[in-house]
Formats: C-alpha cells, structure tokens, sequence
C-alpha cells in the first residue's frame, strides 16, 4: 500500500512537472507573438490612423519612421527568384511623366501626378499594412491627387444652370502589391487603395431648384 502512495504520488509531481512547462511554453509563445505583433503591427493613434500620415484622408504614408526593414531582410525566408519573378528588372522612373495629357487641353479639376513608393498603405478592409518598399525591392504607384478637392471646376459655374453647381472630387483605384502579414513571417499580396484621379462632378442644389421650379410654377 505504501507502495502504491508513493507512485501516484510521483505521477502527480509528474503531471504537475509537465503543466508547469506547458505554461512556461504557452507563456513565451505568446510573448513572441506579443513582440513580433509590435513589430509587424503599425503604431495607431486613438483614431486608428498611423502618426506617418501628411492628412487625415491619406491611404499611404511613404516615410514610415519605424519601418521593420530587418524584418523583412532577415526574418522572412524568401528566394531571391521568386522575387525576381514578381518585381521585374525594370524600375518606375520617378522623373518621367506617366501621365498622358495634351498640351492643347486643360483640365477642370488640377491636379498633382505623383509615383509613390508606399511603406505603409491601407487595404480592402481598411486595416494599416506595411508594404515591401524598400532599397532592394520597390513597389511604385502612378498616382493622381487632386491639388484642390472640394472646390469648383474650372470655367463650369458660372455656365451651369440655375441650381446646378461644380465640385472636383478625389476618385481612388486598388492596386495590389506585396506586404508585410500582420500576423505571420511571411510576405502577402494585399489590394491598396491609392489616389487615381481628380474628376469634375455636376450636382443640383436641391433647396435652390426646388425654388426656381416653384417660381416658375407661380408665373
């Protein structure tokens, strides 16, 4: 009998060994998935939106300040080829125009051609990603940005009709490319949403038509 108490009593210490070290396991795990999480992870202020961003209704930020560039040299296993294979040998030249326009004509809405090279972006479900953009491997965006979104379209308010008015407005266009996972050492291709163009758009003012038709109607 004494025999007996004695060998439940070493399977309990046993047991209670192990669980000690599937906790200690559990633990560090979820410390390194904590830390790594700091690190793939964007900082965010109290309105989700990283502190990189020039305005507030920015997709991108191109200089990110804590950009996890060793992470992405040293932690994800990639191939050389494969990347070869998705970024090409030919670069985007940031000096030359992609934007074709005719010089006899002139837009109603200006707006700023720019290339982006992006570190950090928003994607389809609006969640702040980093994007491989770095010395070895760059990813550019052709991007169009309107220089004065909100205001009146050229040359248009003035020969609208009555209660009808102008506004340009910022249009936006995803694009994918290669990403930093939130969550895993691996890169991903992600949609982004980026700036593609400036359109002119023609609205009735509801309160002032609604007016003019009741005026006419009295007359």
């Amino acid at each position: 009998m004494q025999t007996k108490h004695r060998l439940i009593g070493i399977a309990n210490i046993i047991k209670l060994s192990v669980g000690i070290g599937i906790a200690s396991i559990d633990s560090e795990s979820q410390k390194k998935l904590t830390e790594r999480a700091k690190v793939l992870l964007p900082d965010l202020d109290s309105k989700g939106r990283p502190t990189c961003l020039s305005s507030p209704d920015d997709t991108f930020c191109e200089a990110v300040q804590n950009y996890p560039n060793a992470t992405i040299k040293q932690e994800i296993d990639f191939s050389p080829l494969q990347f070869l294979e998705i970024f090409g040998t030919k670069d985007i030249d940031g000096r030359k125009s992609y934007i074709d326009d005719d010089l006899t004509e002139e837009r109603v809405c200006r707006r700023i051609p720019k290339v982006i090279y992006p570190q950090m972006a928003k994607n389809e479900a609006n969640q702040w990603i980093y994007v491989v953009n770095e010395v070895e491997y760059t990813q550019a965006v052709v991007a169009e940005i309107c220089e004065k979104e909100g205001k009146s379209c050229a040359y248009l308010d003035n020969n609208l009709p009555p209660g009808m008015y102008s506004r340009c407005r910022q249009k936006y266009s995803y694009k994918r490319l290669l990403a930093l996972h939130p969550t895993e050492k691996r890169t991903y291709s992600d949609k982004f949403k980026f700036p593609s163009c400036c359109a002119c758009y023609v609205k009735s003012n509801d309160i002032l038509g609604r007016t003019l038709r009741t005026g006419r109607k009295k007359t």
